[in-house]
């Protein structure tokens, strides 16, 4: 009998404790972990972040030979494949005959890698606003910068793929994995994205001799990077008539003012004496 009162009161107990309980009480915080809304709230966030976007550049796999020699200067005649023969170096010796495909390590690690860093870029560009909510007016004149940085690296990993590949998926935010399967973009369209990032960038970032750390992206890299997209633009004229005459932008960008400029009026904002 004792037994039997000793299980009810049990029930009981169990059965108030269970009432008395919600969902909350199984959704705790984790403790000892920061989760992204608590870690995106100050310069050493920020500072991660943009790390984040240019850390890709040294990544082997991505900026190493078979990339921009291959990729570049062999399959375009500007360089041979030489060796002793077809089999030295066979990665190389295929972007010579144009026999490479999309399945080589040579042609899709780089694409991987290089919108990898766009990635970081996007994600930068999303949360650098945020943190600048939450600190001092000296630190919000750095993340105007930290900005300038990223989207500048996000001009330059655009260019990088388009002179490989030629129209690419146009990626400006953090995409879910549901949304990874993407069109192509035309090659217009991207270099469009690419002085969009650049004239912003020029506007904010410092001359080489102001930069805070060594390797961080300057004025003069952004005005530099711009003059070889208008360049390569320009020599698109048999696609894109309206783009030839953006080889006088390349050929006078270090020289301001300048006067730079579309019949169709994309460029209407002037920037250090070029028209956007």
């Amino acid at each position: 009998m004792k037994t039997i009162k000793h299980i009810l009161y049990f029930a009981s107990a169990l059965s108030l404790f269970l009432i008395g309980c919600s969902e909350d009480f199984l959704e705790t915080p984790p403790r000892g972990k920061a989760t992204e809304e608590s870690f995106y709230t100050n310069m050493e966030a920020a500072e991660a972040a943009v790390i984040a976007a240019y850390a890709e550049l040294v990544i082997p796999q991505a900026m190493d030979i078979p990339f921009f020699m291959g990729m570049g200067c062999i399959a375009s005649d500007n360089a041979e494949a030489g060796g002793k023969s077809t089999t030295d170096w066979e990665e190389l010796q295929a972007f010579d005959r144009l026999t490479h495909t999309g399945a080589e390590a040579s042609v899709e690690l780089p694409w991987g890698y290089i919108y990898k860093g766009i990635y970081f870029c996007n994600f930068a560009l999303e949360k650098l606003p945020i943190i600048k909510k939450d600190v001092d007016t000296e630190e919000q004149a750095i993340i105007d910068i930290r900005i300038g940085e990223v989207q500048f690296l996000r001009g330059l990993y655009y260019f990088l793929l388009t002179r490989a590949y030629g129209g690419v998926p146009k990626v400006t935010e953090p995409l879910a994995v549901s949304e990874f399967e993407m069109p192509r973009s035309t090659v217009k369209e991207i270099y469009e994205l690419i002085e969009e990032d650049l004239l912003d960038a020029i506007n904010v970032l410092p001359e080489k001799d102001q930069l805070d750390a060594v390797g961080r992206a300057s004025k003069g890299a952004a005005k530099a990077l711009l003059a070889k997209t208008y360049l390569y633009e320009s020599s698109y004229a048999k696609n894109y008539p309206g783009d030839a005459p953006l080889w006088q932008c390349a050929g006078t960008l270090g020289r301001c003012p300048a006067v730079c400029g579309r019949s169709n009026g994309l460029r209407k904002i002037r920037v250090g004496g070029f028209k956007r």
